[in-house]
């Protein structure tokens, strides 16, 4: 038996992908005409007959989990953390513990 992974970290990491790697541009993935990276160079949820058939239910609950955490709540890194560094393993973690702070947010009624 073979396993097989990709690795998606050292896929973003290659400049012929992604243009800039080290730079934090969120708006790389937008889809409002732009140029976009390469359409292969980043496929966590796979591709085509083999594709995750439950992707788009999994991107919409990140971002309704995301949305409800902002709104209700400000989040702040700990300041005891530090620098956090990236560590490989089958996916990519921090080097330590990272704490954040959730902040209840004041509800102003309309």
């Amino acid at each position: 038996m073979t396993a097989f992974v990709i690795h998606h970290y050292t896929i973003s990491q290659d400049e012929a992908v992604f243009p800039e790697p080290q730079i934090f541009k969120p708006e790389r993935w937008l889809r409002d005409g732009r140029e976009r990276p390469r359409p292969f160079g980043s496929i966590p949820f796979g591709f085509g007959i083999r594709g995750c058939v439950g992707r788009r239910i999994a991107e919409l609950e990140m971002h309704l989990a995301l949305a409800r955490i902002i709104k209700q709540f400000e989040v702040k890194l700990d300041a005891s953390v530090g620098e956090v560094k990236a560590v490989n393993r089958i996916v990519l973690v921090a080097d330590r513990p990272v704490n954040f702070h959730f902040l209840e947010r004041k509800h102003v009624s309309c």
